[in-house]
């Protein structure tokens, strides 16, 4: 919103459009039309992803220090399920209101170049919540699994090839995967918010 004035300059880019256009499924049903109250609409979907998750992280702190959240565990007597799905459906909606937006607004921010920063600032913080939901998903259904391993052979081992339980492992993939992925997202970074725009 500041490239294009503030909240002010926002309304009223909005208020000169013929319709406001809605972003699938939605826009295959209505036209709305343009007023302020869409600049509110846009900022509360796009904001309430910033205040529904750290409330959703302090529930499941108190869920895990009564021995209820269980992480990774995709069980519906646990936190996790309830704690994963509000988030994700936070982060949709999220999205929705930035498709939304941009969609929009794209011929008044196209000096700006804004289409590879939400890729790739939107890619840092979603993808990663979502890959750590796809390897609880993996280590739930079993397709990440410990191997055993037979101490007769190995004097080494002690239960499985690495040593650690499968949560371990699933921690462990996450973190290796994350670090060579900032390494490509801080070159993406440096190339998109350049000092020169």
């Amino acid at each position: 919103t500041k490239y294009l004035g503030g909240h002010r300059g926002v309304e009223e880019a909005i208020a000169r459009k013929e319709r406001i256009h809605l972003t699938f499924p939605f826009g295959c049903c209505c036209k709305p039309l343009p007023n302020v109250k869409w600049v509110w609409y846009f900022k509360i979907g796009l904001l309430q992803y910033s205040w529904i998750t750290p409330i959703c992280s302090g529930i499941a702190v108190v869920l895990n220090l009564t021995n209820v959240y269980s992480n990774g565990v995709w069980k519906f007597n646990r936190g996790y399920p309830y704690i994963t799905i509000i988030i994700n459906i936070s982060q949709i909606l999220a999205l929705y209101s930035l498709i939304t937006f941009y969609s929009n607004m794209k011929d008044e921010l196209k000096p700006f170049q804004p289409l590879a920063k939400f890729i790739t600032i939107k890619l840092l913080v979603f993808f990663i919540f979502w890959q750590s939901v796809l390897m609880s998903g993996l280590a739930a259904v079993g397709v990440l699994r410990n191997t055993l391993c037979d101490p007769q052979v190995n004097e080494y081992c002690h239960g499985s090839t690495t040593g650690f339980t499968v949560e371990q492992e699933k921690i462990l993939l996450e973190n290796i995967l994350i670090c060579v992925e900032m390494f490509f997202f801080s070159i993406a970074h440096h190339w998109i918010f350049s000092w020169k725009l």
